[in-house]
């Protein structure tokens, strides 16, 4: 059953129940009212009776003439007030009856409501009789110092108060009826209005998991729906971008792949075709020596590659309390063969970074990476330094070099991957684009960032900046 379906029953089920117990809870407490009405007066009328019997009750069982007597009194009052009229003596034998029943003079009663009004008590009671419907018993006792000389039975049809409450019982149910034609189309409404951005978010939803990272929602108004449909465009958005750098990386990454692959295999070519045998030994060896540098090549690549999807399958860290200094000497000492190589000077400054709490290995694999990036944009005679110093709470990182330089426009690219300000001159330093990316990724796990300074001709610095525990 779909979600609307399923709401319209739901708000149906509750009009109906609500409407259900409002129309009992309605005529119970009308019939209550109703019958309490007539029995408080027929509990009146019996009492009259009562006063007007009394005389003739109070001597003990009255004599014919006194019979006659109760027997108008009987009469008179019920033609009067329209209602059948026993009065009893203290046995319960009827010694008049307005209607003059002769069955029923003489004979004895044993209702409940006439043995309660011979014990002293007054009693009503309701009744339903196969010949006459809906009748109310009331009865009175008489009392003559205290003591019971006769009762007073007053019966009457109730038929009209059940009439009357069958009527508004279906009133009610006509009414209940349009409030719920009313009810179920402003539910209909309702249920519409809220189903319709859920259903589009399940359509968005089911499209985006086939692969269309570009659906987009309507998220106007300020509604928890509303703000559902901005998240679930957030996050279209954040996919999308994902979706989109890694069809890039993969592209990026196939021909970086492809260029080492297609090198090597012009160099594999000479030495296995049918004029292999012409190849000079000095030829072969340097052809073997160029193969070994594009398998280096390769090596470095994938190990780059692997460092990056592993940064951004898991991220986490194993941090430590970590001395930047120390973290900055450390990397100096490793990296200084390969600036001796590049007849480069490598110069490593402390000045009193306060300790921080990273991952040692990662941190210090992007501190080489721009040290290393350094190393290679620095012509021989050059100076590349390390300093970790304090900045405003911060511990701060610096790699600076003399080298070539970064032309402005080129700085917003620098840590895409694969990005290369020269490409021809990278290859030839052997780089595979993906050291300042991992750097970045490194650095930003670590809730730091990285800054650039770059002058044409005149150099680079590379800032990491950490923020201190507790800042």
């Amino acid at each position: 059953m779909k979600l609307l379906s399923r709401l319209l029953v739901l708000v149906i089920g509750v009009v109906i129940l609500v409407l259900a117990l409002v129309g009992v809870l309605v005529i119970s407490s009308l019939e209550s009212y109703y019958l309490r009405e007539r029995q408080v007066t027929y509990f009146s009328q019996a009492s009259v009776v009562g006063g007007l019997a009394l005389e003739t009750l109070r001597e003990g069982p009255p004599d014919s003439i006194g019979s006659v007597r109760l027997g108008q009194i009987a009469g008179d009052y019920g033609r009067q007030l329209g209602l059948r009229v026993l009065i009893l003596d203290p046995g319960g034998v009827v010694l008049a009856d307005s209607f003059a029943d002769p069955r029923l003079l003489g004979s004895t009663l044993r209702h409940p409501e006439v043995l309660s009004a011979l014990g002293g008590q007054a009693t009503a009671a309701q009744h339903y009789l196969q010949d006459a419907g809906w009748v109310m018993y009331a009865t009175s006792p008489v009392f003559v110092a205290r003591r019971v000389v006769g009762a007073v039975l007053v019966s009457a049809s109730i038929d009209d108060v059940y009439r009357a409450l069958i009527e508004i019982a279906r009133r009610l149910a006509y009414v209940g009826g349009l409030s719920l034609v009313v009810a179920f189309m402003v539910s209909y409404v309702l249920a519409r209005s809220l189903t319709r951005p859920i259903a589009g978010l399940g359509d968005a939803a089911r499209r985006m998991a086939q692969g269309d990272f570009g659906v987009r929602v309507p998220a106007g108004g300020a509604s928890e729906l509303a703000r559902v449909g901005r998240d679930f465009n957030t996050m279209a958005e954040r996919l999308d971008r994902l979706e989109e750098a890694r069809r890039t990386f993969v592209a990026d990454a196939s021909h970086e792949l492809r260029t080492p692959l297609s090198a090597l295999k012009a160099l594999i070519e000479p030495l296995i075709g049918e004029h292999s045998d012409r190849v000079g030994e000095s030829v072969r060896t340097e052809f073997l020596r160029d193969m070994a540098a594009e398998v280096d090549r390769l090596d470095r690549l994938a190990g780059d590659l692997l460092d990056l999807a592993r940064l951004d399958e898991s991220g986490r860290l194993k941090r430590v309390r970590v001395n930047p200094s120390t973290l900055a000497r450390e990397v100096g000492e490793r990296m200084a063969p390969l600036a001796l190589k590049a007849g480069v000077a490598l110069e490593v400054l402390d000045l009193g970074a306060p300790a921080v709490e990273v991952d040692e290995l990662r941190l210090g694999q992007a501190l080489q990476n721009l040290v290393d990036n350094a190393l290679k944009f620095t012509p021989p005679g050059g100076r590349v330094t390390i300093a970790a110093r304090a900045e405003r709470g911060s511990a701060i990182i610096e790699v600076s070099d003399t080298g070539i330089g970064i032309p402005a426009e080129e700085i917003a690219h620098l840590f895409e991957r694969f990005y290369r300000v020269d490409p021809a001159r990278t290859r030839e330093r052997g780089g595979t684009g993906l050291g300042l990316a991992i750097a970045r990724r490194i650095v930003e796990l670590h809730g730091g960032r990285i800054e650039v300074e770059s002058h044409p001709g005149q150099g680079s610095t590379f800032r990491i900046k950490l923020a201190e525990p507790g800042m």
